[in-house]
């Protein structure tokens, strides 16, 4: 059996408390039977992330796969039928699953290239490129980001006090405005990643990097999916929160965060007025999360991106 590595052990004891305590004791064995269920060979080194282990294996017939089993919670409960709509394109392929185990067998990409290793203007307009092919028609089921617009207009103010009305009202406020518009605005219906960053689009083994767009474009595959339903807009604050500091070394933070924002919504197709509102309302919640959660740098990164856009 495998051995659960202790890091993520007592992260997942500590978020999730008996609960998750239970979980953690019983993946070696729910992993094993994935293992017998779905004919596979561990063939590499576990990795994990925040919620989830990695397991490099081997299908019967000698391809490479990954096997993932995560802690199912609203985040991770839609992955699956988030990857199915995608069906490969622009996404980490979906090769079986077991929702009720929160097991998914994906495709094999690698996982030390990831759009964190491109040049900045390469990443960006690469991650705008597959961010649109994703925004396709989504699946039942998902939860709206206008009801989280819904809910964010009473509960960032609320928050705001409880903390001790941490960074500038006037950015809260402006974020209260914004979610009133998002929530009753007419809007659009696309399947949205929902944790869109470079780190989560990696690249996929044996593409020639050289053979033109179209090959460019399957080199790369998004993974790690949250997904929910509504704006394309709301997938960008991100792309703008990651890699920070190349946009703090031009001297003008604020200025290269307006223009990264806008690179990305014309190269994916999103209106900017609205990424704009969507980024400044999801930059408040960051900023109030990284007060909540004592992470001051994360928290002042984000009152910066709120400032560039209010």
């Amino acid at each position: 059996m495998l051995t659960v590595p202790e890091m993520f052990a007592a992260a997942t004891r500590a978020r999730e408390g008996a609960a998750g305590a239970q979980w953690v004791s019983g993946l070696p064995a729910l992993v094993d039977r994935l293992l017998t269920r779905w004919e596979l060979k561990v063939d590499g080194s576990l990795l994990h992330g925040y919620v989830a282990l990695v397991v490099p294996v081997r299908r019967a017939d000698g391809q490479a796969a990954v096997l993932k089993v995560s802690w199912v919670d609203e985040d991770t409960r839609g992955e699956a039928s988030a990857l199915t709509q995608w069906g490969g394109a622009a996404a980490v392929t979906l090769l079986k699953s077991a929702p009720e185990d929160g097991a998914l067998l994906l495709e094999r990409l690698n996982p030390y290239r990831s759009l964190e290793h491109v040049d900045e203007d390469n990443a960006v307009r690469l991650a705008a490129t597959l961010l649109r092919q994703l925004h396709v028609p989504p699946p039942v089921g998902l939860v709206k980001v206008a009801d989280i617009a819904r809910r964010w207009q009473t509960a960032l103010p609320r928050e705001w006090e409880t903390l001790g009305r941490p960074g500038r009202r006037e950015l809260v406020g402006h974020a209260v405005a914004a979610c009133a518009e998002l929530a009753s605005g007419p809007g659009t219906a696309r399947l949205l990643h929902g944790d869109y960053h470079y780190g989560n689009v990696l690249a996929r083994p044996f593409v020639h990097p050289t053979s033109g767009a179209a090959a460019e474009r399957k080199e790369w595959a998004a993974i790690d999916p949250k997904p929910l339903v509504g704006d394309g807009e709301f997938d960008l604050i991100p792309l703008l929160r990651n890699r920070w500091d190349e946009l703090a070394a031009t001297g003008d933070a604020a200025q290269a965060c307006r223009r990264r924002l806008h690179a990305i919504a014309d190269q994916a197709d999103l209106d900017r007025e609205r990424a704009g509102q969507w980024c400044l309302v999801r930059a408040v919640d960051d900023a109030l999360w990284g007060h909540e959660h004592q992470t001051p740098g994360f928290a002042a990164v984000a009152w910066e991106i709120a400032g560039a856009l209010h």
